[in-house]
């Protein structure tokens, strides 16, 4: 940390450590949040982190559609040559 005039920024893991649902909550962040008057909120992270879990899910789907869609359409292609 420095000596901030205006603004000071702060990072860090939001999550110290634990197995999914088990999770311990970083205190240092939890201070810094109250320090500010903001509200610390476990629960808006695991909401974040699962949204963002489904859309890797959706995305990997919606690549294998693809694949599946150009390997099919090569498919056709070739049978419309023969």
């Amino acid at each position: 940390m420095t000596r901030a005039r205006d603004e000071l920024i702060i990072t860090g893991q939001f999550v110290s450590h634990g197995k999914r649902g088990e999770y311990t909550y970083n205190q240092f962040l939890e201070a810094a949040y109250e320090c500010v008057g903001q509200h610390f909120s476990p629960e808006d992270v695991e909401k974040m982190r699962k949204e963002r879990d489904e859309k890797k899910k959706a995305e990997k789907l919606l690549q294998k559609a693809k694949e599946e869609a150009d390997n099919l359409s090569a498919k056709i292609d070739i049978s419309s040559v023969s």
